[in-house]
């Protein structure tokens, strides 16, 4: 039971740490249009770039819970660069999975 709560607890964590990466890799006007279809009239939301930062602070907190300060300070940063390089990717390969999460047309 203990294992299943700390996978819990890490998958939390990265899923926090993309989704921040995810919204302030959209709150670029230069990202969202390579995500949106259209050119014209694409505008970034304000929240994205507040939420995005909530996301990516936040998604320490699991890892405080799962595996006290010493370890999280450790493994915390390192989440971060996994979530941020996979968004790099996504954003350079494949663009256009992100437009769900956008609410570009």
């Amino acid at each position: 039971m203990a294992l299943l709560i700390d996978l819990a607890l890490l998958a939390a964590a990265v899923v926090l740490s993309i989704g921040g990466c995810v919204l302030l890799a959209l709150s670029q006007p230069r990202n969202m249009r390579r995500v949106s279809i259209s050119d014209t009239g694409v505008t970034t939301p304000a929240w994205f770039r507040v939420v995005g930062w909530c996301g990516v602070v936040l998604s320490c907190a699991p890892l405080f819970a799962r595996d006290g300060a010493s370890f999280a300070m450790l493994l915390w940063p390192l989440t971060l660069a996994g979530s941020a390089v996979f968004v790099a990717m996504v954003l350079a390969f494949k663009p256009s999975l992100l437009r769900l999460l956008s609410g570009a047309r």
